[in-house]
Formats: C-alpha cells, sequence, structure tokens
C-alpha cells in the first residue's frame, strides 16, 4: 500500500525535579523524537504520545497499481484487494534515570487499526484489530564527544493471531493488521544535539532488528529511521521547531 503519513503527537511531560531545571523551551527536541535526551540521577518523566496514520492505494515494489490491476476481475490475480488503512497509536513513555550517567526508559503502545477492501464481486468489507502492543525497554547515556546513544530490547507482548469477520469467515488477518511482532527485537541508536545562544538542532539515526522469526515462521522486516530538526526560541517559555525524517 502507498503510505501517505499523518502523525499527530500530543506529550504530558511530568518530572520531578525536571520542570523547574529547564532553562529553555528548546532543551527537548520535537515530540516525535525519541531518545533525544537523558536526565540526572533521581530524575523520571511520563509522556503521552498519539499518532495516527493513514495508508492507500497498492504497488508492485514502487509502481502504483490500480484496485481492477490488483482483483482477478481485472487484470490481477487476487480476490480481494486493500483500498484503505488507518493506524491509530497511543503511546505510554516511562523514563527514570538511576544515575547521571544512564537513563532507563519504557515504552508501552496500544494500537488500534482498521483496513477497509474491496472484493472482485464488488463487495465491500472491513476488518479491524485492537490490542497492546510489542513493549519496549531502553537505556540511554551521552558519551564523552557528547553522542547520545540508546540500546534496548522490544518486546513480544503484542497479538500475532488478531482475526475478524470475512467472506471467507472469521480468519485471521494479514500481517499489516497484527499488532504485534512476535518476536525479541534490538533496538539501536546515536544521535547529536548542538545548543545554540537562540536554539538548538540535532540529528538522530535509529534502527530495530528482528532477532529471528515468530511462531507463524516469518518476521516482519527490520525499520531503520533517520531524523533532523531545528528549534528556535521565540520566547522564554515559547519554541518553534521543524523537523525532518527519513
Amino acid at each position: 500500500m502507498h503510505y501517505r503519513n499523518v502523525v499527530i503527537c500530543v506529550s504530558i511531560l511530568l518530572a520531578n525535579h525536571v520542570l523547574a531545571d529547564v532553562a529553555k523551551p528548546d532543551d527537548h527536541a520535537p515530540i516525535g523524537v525519541m531518545v533525544d535526551h537523558q536526565h540526572k540521577k533521581g530524575e523520571w518523566m511520563l509522556s503521552y504520545r498519539f499518532m495516527s496514520m493513514s495508508m492507500k492505494d497498492n504497488r508492485d515494489g514502487t509502481e502504483r497499481l490500480s484496485t481492477a490491476e490488483v482483483l482477478v476481475n481485472g487484470s490481477g490475480d487476487y480476490r480481494v484487494a486493500p483500498t484503505k488503512m488507518t493506524m491509530n497509536m497511543h503511546m505510554l513513555g516511562l523514563m527514570y534515570a538511576p544515575s547521571d550517567s544512564y537513563t532507563l526508559m519504557a515504552m508501552i503502545p496500544y494500537i488500534d487499526n482498521d483496513m477497509d477492501h474491496l472484493t472482485a464481486m464488488s463487495a465491500e468489507f472491513s476488518t479491524s484489530s485492537s490490542d497492546l502492543g510489542d513493549i519496549s525497554l531502553s537505556v540511554i547515556s551521552t558519551n564523552s564527544l557528547g553522542f547520545i546513544w540508546n540500546l534496548g530490547f522490544s518486546f513480544p507482548t503484542g497479538s500475532q493471531d488478531q482475526k475478524d469477520v470475512t467472506p471467507m469467515g472469521r480468519s485471521v488477518l494479514p500481517y499489516p493488521m497484527q499488532i504485534g511482532s512476535g518476536t525479541y527485537d534490538l533496538i539501536a541508536g546515536i544521535g547529536y544535539v548542538i545548543e545554540q545562544d537562540n536554539g538548538s538542532a540535532g540529528i538522530q539515526m535509529r534502527g530495530l532488528f528482528r532477532l529471528g522469526e515468530n511462531d507463524d515462521d516469518y518476521k516482519v522486516g527490520n525499520r531503520y529511521a533517520l531524523t533532523g530538526w531545528y528549534s528556535r526560541r521565540l520566547a522564554r517559555h515559547l519554541s518553534l521547531s521543524v523537523r525532518g525524517a527519513y
């Protein structure tokens, strides 16, 4: 499917000591950036993020296909074609620093998927799935050169056997509609932040690597992300940021 991303992020930050110590409104990266900072010993932070993704159309590699080119009543090979999918994710995050050198982070997602379909008989139907996703635990630290690195694991707490009613009866949904990966995954990333008098800038690379196959004898693809941002301080308690992601 062709991805058209609409990401909406809302954050609620609660931290002992942190709120009083933050001197600049651009001390944190844009809310969509994970693990851009660490905390001092004893500090903690609770965050909430909401992300929404919309996907439509079908592709064969990079070539866009119409629904008729997918279905058998046209020039395709399939009896059912997806036409649209939406994914909403609620992410609860918790950070705690047991020392000045290391910060621990837990991310707990709840995912809600919906997909619309069209059959070769021109019948429309929809399926949905929702559940707790894969929980991740990570450690964050900064080396002597100022690079912020993180290392962690994602655990297969999300289900991979979601079912719903289709024209064929109650069936196991395809893997894009499954909530979890079913595998233990390695998470690794590194970033760098430049502080300026009137703002800050940063860059970050992260990867998620699947460690083996799940119980259904497949594994979801690895994920790689590169992002950069710039934050401009407008007032004592206000900043404006721009971010690019790949």
